[in-house]
């Protein structure tokens, strides 16, 4: 919290979330918190509403954690000084309460899928285009176009370019990830 305020202060934008510091990264921060904090199968039955309500202390525990960070002054929309196209990105993994339940719990949302219509006349064919899109080549592809992770792999160690180092970063504080 220290870290946050003092970086506030100076007018820059102490955290980012890797969705362009838009207005919605909040949900992943507290998801994050969430997910650290009661673990995944207590996670999972808060968001269905089965057994662990949202006034359980560990849940507003996280949620007040979330809350002190954005008011500390971590988000601000690019308009308003926050993440510009250029901004220089730093990776870390942020507090885990000492009482967590999955300290290497990560959240992720697989973004992309692809279908076949059951009654194709083309099995063979479109089997063949989704192999050919399941493969590390084109995972990279999407990772260098978007900046956006995604279920569809992909090895992130041989990207080139401008956004090299960020993948470098961000597979290392994955590591050992849950």
């Amino acid at each position: 919290m220290d870290a946050v305020e003092k970086i506030a202060a100076t007018g820059m934008t102490p955290m980012a979330q890797g969705t362009g510091d838009r207005p919605y990264p909040g949900a992943f921060l507290t998801h994050k918190f969430l997910l650290k904090q009661l673990g995944t199968d207590d996670h999972e039955a808060l968001l269905k509403g089965e057994g662990v309500p949202w006034t359980d202390p560990r849940v507003r525990a996280a949620l007040e954690h979330a809350k002190e960070i954005i008011d500390e002054g971590a988000f601000a929309a690019p308009d308003e000084g926050g993440q510009p196209d250029d901004f220089a990105l730093g990776i870390v993994n942020g507090r885990i309460p000492e009482d967590a339940a999955c300290p290497t719990c990560k959240t992720i949302a697989v973004s992309g899928l692809f279908v076949v219509n059951a009654a194709t006349e083309q099995p063979d064919l479109t089997a063949k285009f989704l192999n050919s899109m399941a493969t590390a080549e084109r995972g990279n592809a999407w990772l260098e176009a978007n900046l956006v992770g995604t279920g569809i792999k992909a090895d992130p160690s041989t990207i080139t370019g401008d956004n090299a180092e960020y993948f470098t970063n961000l597979a290392a504080a994955n590591k050992g990830a849950a």
